[in-house]
């Protein structure tokens, strides 16, 4: 397998090719677009950014509502819509039946530390299994579908689904004008085959994402299940107002001081049976070795690509998360649990 020599991108990304250095055109792209596109220092952005959430209105009673899985990324967000930035905070988590153990240690620590406001969602476990077993056994069937699942992963895709739909319910219902997510630059860019196109907010995230989830959940026959997808023309009215605000698109980023920040303030804790990619879920382990046996390619490699060219990720780290091995052991038992065979 032939790997560009800047990111990790191999030849089996689709549309891909490779100059005499062995740089990627993924890697060419990007760096046309910086030269064309202004600079802004780190303060602009985080001034962008507070500007969209320091609302302080009457009208509503929190200024966002922060996506909070209990994992390493989402607890330091966490920490600073709260700590630094002294925003109206309410935490939203949905556990889909397989969160570690610490994972909820970690939320029940970091959210009673920070005295912020929480809602736990726990969708039926039966929603679970019909999602996940869509994608990994329907997904073929059509062109969204197919590239979603490889895009974003078997797992990955249905639990965003998840989190989106009932996220957007959840600030509709509270009126909350703004949806906070903790994913990095390059998730964010695992829309397209093309690796240029990104999820531009609240309702492209829900006609992107989830609209496909359910026509595949119809193809399927998961008629209960399509339910949850559905939102009325009032809804999705409201939805339009609600912005999504992308966390680390602008505040820059850094493993180590973040980690030991939630370690040392909130006694966050690294959990034991989660793969090299996830600090709270132990679904994400199946996800792996599901892309590995049909793509022979980790999935994450599509978003550390470019995490490596904005400069959050070395590449030897890069590296060395995606060439480990998943835990086939939970992975199996876990695929038994959602009748998915490995």
């Amino acid at each position: 397998m032939r790997i560009c020599s800047r990111c990790i991108l191999p030849d089996s990304v689709p549309n891909i090719s490779f100059n005499k250095e062995g740089i990627c055109n993924f890697c060419q792209i990007f760096d046309k677009a910086k030269k064309k596109n202004k600079e802004f220092g780190p303060s602009v952005l985080e001034q962008r950014m507070l500007n969209i959430l320091k609302i302080k209105s009457k009208e509503y009673s929190y200024d966002c509502l922060c996506l909070y899985s209990g994992g390493k990324d989402s607890t330091f967000m966490l920490y600073q819509l709260v700590k630094i930035y002294k925003l109206r905070v309410l935490a939203f988590t949905l556990d889909n039946s397989f969160l570690a153990p610490e994972a909820h240690e970690n939320i029940k620590k970091s959210v009673n530390a920070l005295n912020v406001d929480h809602v736990f969602c726990r969708p039926d476990f039966e929603l679970v299994k019909e999602l996940v077993e869509a994608s990994v056994n329907e997904s073929h069937r059509l062109k969204t579908t197919k590239e979603l699942s490889f895009m974003i992963g078997f797992v990955c895709w249905p639990c965003f689904t998840m989190i989106s739909q009932y996220a957007i319910k959840t600030a509709i219902e509270k009126n909350i004008p703004n949806i906070v997510i903790g994913t990095t630059p390059g998730q964010l860019r695992q829309k397209r085959y093309n690796l240029i196109s990104k999820y531009e907010g609240t309702f492209d995230s829900y006609y992107s994402m989830n609209l496909p989830m359910l026509k595949l959940l119809k193809l399927a026959g998961y008629e209960k299940s399509q339910g949850i997808f559905k939102l009325t023309f009032k809804e999705k009215l409201k939805a339009l107002k609600v912005k999504l605000v992308p966390f680390y698109e602008y505040i820059p980023y850094q493993e180590e001081r973040a980690v030991k920040l939630i370690e040392d303030e909130l006694g966050w804790q690294r959990p034991k049976n989660t793969d090299s990619c996830s600090t709270n879920c132990e679904l994400n382990t199946l996800g792996i070795a599901l892309h590995l046996q049909r793509y022979g390619i980790h999935p994450y490699i599509i978003p550390l690509a470019y995490d490596i060219r904005e400069g959050i990720l070395k590449r030897e780290d890069a590296l060395r998360a995606v060439n480990e091995l998943p835990k086939y052991n939970i992975a199996e038992n876990i695929a038994a649990k959602l009748r998915i065979e490995l």
